[in-house]
């Protein structure tokens, strides 16, 4: 089954399933809520936009000729947790890898 698709390549929902897993086994598994509910529901959702961001900010650095070698620092781009917030949980939680803060600074 596919999730998405990006620039004509499928995110299939097992790499959802996959990032699920890995979530419920690190650390932060007891902040998670319960995979059976809404809320479970809505952090699947959210992993997958997630995905899906991170395979456009791969697609973008190709199209751009962006490496990782050109990153700013994440504290340069997300100085503090306002600027965190205001710019979003997806947007955050991606910018945590070299290669999308690349992108970001060269957008």
């Amino acid at each position: 089954m596919i999730a998405a698709t990006v620039d004509g390549a499928p995110v299939p929902v097992a790499d959802v399933d996959a990032r699920e897993r890995a979530l419920r086994a690190s650390p932060q598994t007891a902040a998670l809520p319960r995979a059976d509910t809404s809320e479970g529901r809505q952090l699947r959702r959210w992993l997958t936009q997630l995905l899906v961001t991170e395979r456009v900010i791969s697609r973008e650095a190709e199209a751009l000729g962006v490496t990782a070698a050109a990153a700013p620092a994440e504290a340069e781009v997300l100085p503090d947790l306002t600027a965190r917030m205001e710019i979003g949980s997806i947007a955050a939680a991606v910018l945590a890898d070299p290669l999308a803060r690349a992108v970001f600074a060269r957008v």
